[in-house]
């Protein structure tokens, strides 16, 4: 194996030596080594450069893209935030559902959040009462008595605090 490798070393070796001295003993052939050389190596050293220059402007580009995709996402959510804590603060306000929150059917109080769902086409709105048990839900409006206490936003909101997230779901 070893001396395969040799004498294949060997034999490339006198090919190139020969090959050299006979091109390099024509003047015109030398010219012809030369300048092919030199369009190659130009056209190489060209190509990096506009490749760098090019991908260096396509990621500023991305860069600047991706900035102003995140501002208008950003303002979008938000107007919706203000326009959420809006709504709810004149849910909250409307003496109709003060009143109905402490009477003993709670058919009317689920179907005016129901109504109120479908007038401000929101996909989700849910009443709770202090300790956090669903009075109402708008989309579900069979869907009562369960405790949310332990959601993040609802948690914040029984707190006094203004709260308002987005979620995600698939489908």
């Amino acid at each position: 194996w070893m001396l395969t490798h040799i004498l294949l070393f060997v034999a490339v070796f006198i090919l190139l030596r020969w090959v050299f001295r006979y091109l390099l003993k024509r003047f015109i052939t030398q010219l012809f080594m030369i300048f092919t050389t030199m369009i190659v190596f130009i056209f190489i050293v060209t190509t990096v450069v506009f490749t760098t220059f090019l991908l260096g402007n396509i990621q500023n580009e991305s860069l600047v893209q991706l900035s102003s995709n995140v501002k208008v996402l950003q303002y979008a959510f938000e107007n919706k935030k203000n326009e959420l804590l809006s709504d709810t603060q004149v849910i909250a306000q409307n003496p109709t559902v003060k009143d109905m929150i402490g009477a003993v059917s709670q058919k009317p109080l689920r179907d005016l959040i129901e109504q109120f769902l479908m007038a401000k086409k929101q996909s989700s709105i849910v009443l709770v009462n202090q300790n956090g048990m669903v009075l109402a839900r708008g989309e579900q409006p069979e869907r009562y008595g369960d405790s949310l206490s332990d959601d993040p936003y609802i948690r914040s909101a029984l707190q006094s605090k203004e709260s308002c997230g987005v979620v995600s779901r698939d489908g």
